[in-house]
């Protein structure tokens, strides 16, 4: 691993900034032409043991290498960490913020033939290559905030040996009151939708100046995400007459935390350790869903740790000082 130079910035106490680089050969050739080679910045422990990995997963919109970036007032994330370890609250870990962009926003950490095989390039090369450069045997915990905690909770609920230890804040959930509303405001835009120029618009910059592009860039992402054909692209509404497809709202559902745990609590009873958070105020109605997993886990007896903050989805960052903290106490 190599020290990465553009970080130089951070003066973190108790960690160096290195790079876990892959060579994907996952998501070489992926549909919308991104790179397959990442560059994933690691916190490396300056000393003492390493006590495990934590794969960090950014949100829709955002990415792992982000996360480092200079913040005005406030700490990012690397110094939110460097902080916490130096008095003991968070593990003396490897922190891995994982590269995962894509052309549309992101990936939701799934395979998708419109999208790329982002799940086996996080699974199958980049967990892989961090064991093999940490230890094997290492404690490994996954988390993430709104798109990042939705794949948190995939990836763990299908791989729980690999991902034992899980943390979602605000995990995308019950699809139905969180994206349905999203996708009606792009209405308008999508009527007319070809995926080829929306693509070629979207990369010329000529998106980001409408007044909704976030919603209608969520919209399609999310498609290429949960209902692609091939390449293609499946939006699962009639944006004329404002019709559900159900067809492809099924595949929707089907990709939904509330519905895909029910089928996995085999897996869930599995995990060593879960951390479940939402704010009260969610602006994306996600404590609803967190609701129904929290029901659902409590249900199945499957132990965790449920909480809802009172805050919104844009204070998820509050929360990552007690996430962390309750890593370390559970690693302890």
């Amino acid at each position: 691993m190599k020290k990465l130079k553009d970080f130089t910035y951070l003066h973190l106490k108790n960690y160096t900034v290195k790079s876990l680089s892959v060579k994907s050969s996952y998501l070489k050739g992926n549909p919308l032409g991104d790179p397959h080679l990442r560059h994933n910045p690691v916190l490396v422990p300056n000393k003492g043991e390493v006590e495990g990995i934590v794969v960090i997963l950014a949100g829709f919109f955002g990415n792992g290498p982000n996360y480092l970036g200079p913040k005005s007032f406030e700490e990012n994330y690397a110094e939110t960490i460097d902080r916490l370890t130096t008095k003991s609250k968070a593990p003396n870990a490897a922190y891995i913020f994982v590269d995962a962009w894509t052309s549309l926003g992101g990936s939701q950490f799934i395979n998708s033939s419109a999208v790329g095989k982002y799940e086996d390039y996080l699974v199958k090369e980049v967990l892989k290559q961090a064991k093999d450069t940490f230890g094997k045997d290492k404690k490994v915990a996954i988390c993430g905030g709104s798109s990042g905690g939705y794949g948190a909770i995939h990836l763990a609920s299908k791989y729980p040996k690999d991902f034992p230890y899980v943390m979602a804040l605000a995990p995308d959930s019950a699809f139905e009151l969180s994206l349905l509303k999203d996708i009606y405001k792009a209405a308008n835009y999508l009527v007319h939708f070809k995926q080829a120029d929306f693509l070629k618009k979207l990369k010329a910059g000529d998106l980001s100046r409408l007044r909704d592009f976030h919603p209608i860039l969520n919209a399609v992402a999310m498609a290429a995400c949960y209902s692609p054909r091939g390449k293609n692209i499946d939006l699962p509404v009639d944006f004329y007459t404002g019709e559900i497809k159900t067809s492809i709202w099924k595949k929707w559902l089907e990709k939904d935390p509330v519905h895909f745990l029910t089928k996995r609590i085999g897996a869930c009873k599995k995990l060593k350790a879960v951390f479940l958070e939402v704010g009260k105020k969610d602006e994306f109605q996600l404590q609803f869903g967190a609701r129904r997993i929290h029901k659902l886990w409590k249900k199945n007896k499957i132990p965790h740790h449920y909480n809802e903050f009172d805050g919104g989805h844009f204070d998820l960052s509050t929360r990552r000082e007690a996430m962390l903290t309750w890593l370390k106490d559970t690693w302890t």
